[in-house]
Parts: structure tokens; C-alpha cells; sequence
């Protein structure tokens, strides 16, 4: 949440103007993303299909902060957020408000997220239903991607 309300007042401070007075640079970063979304579906399709007994470790709090800055989607949402729903022209104090009500609206999907994320692993613990899940998982990767190539 932290790195996208940094993400949000980055773009609002004016990274956003600078996509918008650059539309071959918003462009290039859109089409980058979205190979960098085909690359990661295709890293989801051919991961492993037995559960791995390995722990994993959660990522510190800096990784997980670092990590909204080279996630596609979290730019194209930022973006797009404070074009559409922060006002022109109207200062620090519609931003704050804007901001707090994006992260107060966000927080509870990333908790439902995260939660759905430790209830799946104990469905996956079969291979075939991994598979599938990998396939459904990368292809949903990339079918939410799409509608973003015509922005």
C-alpha cells in the first residue's frame, strides 16, 4: 500500500505530465509492460507442477515496496487513478483526499488477496490441479493486460 500511495504522489507531483507530454514514451513503457506481463504468464504456465516443500521466505518490507515500481499494472492504475479522479488544478488537499480514499478502497482486495493466496496453496497440493491452476493463472495474467494495450 505504501508503494502505491508513493507511486500515486510520484505521478501526481508530475511524472504523470511527463506521460502525457511524451505519448511515444507512455507508449513504449505500456508495450514493455505488457511483454514484461507475457513474460511473467509464461514463467506462471511452465512453473513447476509437484508443491514445492521449500519454504519461501516473505519478502522484506523494501522488496515488497520496490516492487510496485516495476509491476506494470500498478502503473497503469496510478496513472489512470489521478487522471481520472484527482482534480486539475486543485491543489495538495484533493489530492490527500483522493489518495486516502484510493488506499482505503484498495486495502481490503490486497487483504482478500493475500488471504486467497495461502487458502489456494493447500487446494494445489495436487499436480493436475496445479497445472490447470498455472494455466488458467497465466492466461487470466494476460486477459487482464489486454484491455490496457488500448488505452
Amino acid at each position: 500500500m505504501l508503494g502505491l500511495g508513493t507511486m500515486l504522489t510520484a505521478v501526481w507531483l508530475g511524472l504523470g505530465v511527463v506521460l502525457a507530454s511524451l505519448p511515444v514514451l507512455y507508449q513504449v513503457l505500456k508495450y514493455l509492460g505488457f511483454a514484461y506481463i507475457l513474460y511473467l504468464a509464461y514463467k506462471v504456465i511452465i512453473s513447476g507442477y509437484k508443491p514445492s516443500t521449500k519454504e519461501v521466505d516473505a519478502p522484506t518490507f523494501l522488496k515488497a515496496l520496490g516492487f510496485q515500481f516495476i509491476n506494470p499494472k500498478a502503473w497503469i492504475v496510478t496513472t489512470s487513478f489521478i487522471a481520472t479522479y484527482v482534480p486539475v488544478g486543485d491543489g495538495p488537499g484533493a489530492f490527500v483526499w483522493s489518495l486516502a480514499i484510493f488506499l482505503i478502497f484498495t486495502y481490503p482486495g490486497a487483504v482478500i488477496w493475500a488471504a486467497m493466496g495461502q487458502g489456494i496453496s493447500k487446494i494445489l497440493t495436487n499436480s493436475k490441479r496445479r497445472r490447470v491452476f498455472n494455466w488458467v493463472a497465466g492466461l487470466l495474467l494476460i486477459a487482464s493486460m489486454l484491455p490496457a494495450l488500448f488505452i
